[in-house]
């Protein structure tokens, strides 16, 4: 899923072991998610990739210019205003060939999140090179659901041998620190999102 997936050092095992039998609500109150999304913040290099100049054409689809648009999140990992912008500047990390981007603004939740970051990456920017994530998304719905979370129904447009194909996911984002992070998304097929 676009709405998917920075070289962090894993915690100690015994760390992992704890952090996964304690609820979400537990993490918050003794500062875990602080501490990980701090690591994950000192990772250097961020911007890598193709970006392209602050004049062109922002590849989301907004149809704004690329430095008013998705190059301000791309530069700044504390910078996510809102959970759009976010899923946005996902969807344009990947035209742009930006697996940190995608891999600092995966929640810690999310199936895809692992700790093994050079094979993240390397799977990320495999599909940076097989699908040409072009064409821009369109929100089709979005759902607030109080200050932490935001669900989205998207169409996301990307080329797979120069034939184009889109795909429609149903994704949800928390918000945890001050930003927003993509937390699950799930494919549909044309019949679900028509219901």
């Amino acid at each position: 899923p676009i709405a998917l997936h920075p070289p962090a050092p894993a915690p100690p095992a015994a760390a992992r072991r704890a952090a996964a039998t304690i609820t979400c609500e537990q993490k918050r109150s003794t500062g875990f998610f602080s501490n990980l999304f701090q690591d994950l913040s000192a990772d250097s290099a961020l911007v890598e990739g193709t970006p392209p100049s602050p004049e062109t054409i922002c590849a989301c689809g907004s149809r704004r210019e690329y430095g008013q648009c998705c190059r301000k999140l791309h530069m700044d990992i504390t910078s996510s205003p809102t959970a759009e912008d976010t899923l946005r500047a996902r969807y344009s990390a990947y035209a742009y060939d930006m697996p940190l981007y995608i891999m600092r603004t995966t929640h810690f939740d999310n199936e895809d999140y692992t700790y093994d970051r050079r094979k993240w990456r390397r799977d990320i920017n495999t599909f940076c090179k097989t699908y040409r994530v072009r064409g821009g998304m369109e929100i089709l719905e979005q759902r607030i659901t109080g200050k932490a979370a935001t669900f989205f129904l998207f169409r996301a447009n990307l080329y797979e041998n120069n034939q184009p194909m889109s795909f429609t996911e149903r994704a949800k984002f928390l918000k945890e620190q001050g930003k927003w992070y993509y937390a699950s998304g799930k494919l549909i097929s044309v019949d679900e999102e028509i219901d």
